[in-house]
């Protein structure tokens, strides 16, 4: 419900809205926009939450572009079957975006839903994810994902908007926060 102002860059997209990233860590915008990797933006919203994920919320939240920048990625936290099992459970308050990667199968459907070894409930699942998203994965081959965990659905999927597939991102290291307000 908080009232924010950010400046920050955009460090992934979606069909639902970008990923917005400063110097504390990230947050979905959930708002359609036109902006793409690297746009700094300004952006004021109010804060809300779904599926146990933060949220500058669409009714809200007003973008300007101010510039660009080349963006360089954290380490990201590496998700195995049994870590993403343990998120369904643990993850009990609403949390900001977290960088992240893991590797599983494919099933490409009228979603993108990702087969992980070593669980029985978790999967991951490609969050509006766009046609060159989707053009990224086969149905049933083996494929390294890199994004943004923002959310969990229906108790058992692991929402991760999509930065890279089979090619790591530039990483430069460091942790993510919480978003600044």
């Amino acid at each position: 419900g908080d009232f924010i102002e950010v400046n920050g860059y955009i460090s992934a997209v979606s069909t639902l809205g970008p990923i917005l990233t400063d110097n504390g860590g990230s947050i979905l915008i959930y708002l359609g926009t036109d902006l793409a990797i690297g746009d700094e933006v300004t952006v004021s919203g109010t804060i809300s939450a779904y599926n146990k994920g933060f949220q500058i919320a669409a009714s809200s939240a007003t973008v300007e572009k101010t510039g660009t920048t080349t963006v360089t990625y954290p380490t990201p936290v590496e998700l195995d079957g049994a870590a993403m099992e343990a998120l369904l459970t643990s993850r009990t308050e609403n949390d900001y975006a977290q960088f992240v990667k893991f590797t599983g199968t494919p099933s490409v459907g009228n979603y993108i839903n990702i087969i992980m070894e070593g669980t029985e409930a978790a999967q991951g699942s490609i969050y509006g994810a766009t046609d060159e998203v989707k053009a990224m994965f086969t149905d049933g081959q083996e494929a390294t994902i890199y994004g943004y965990f923002c959310s969990i659905s229906s108790g058992k999927y692991i929402n991760v908007i999509v930065v890279s597939v089979d090619e790591a991102p530039a990483i430069g290291g460091g942790d993510e926060g919480e978003t600044s307000a």
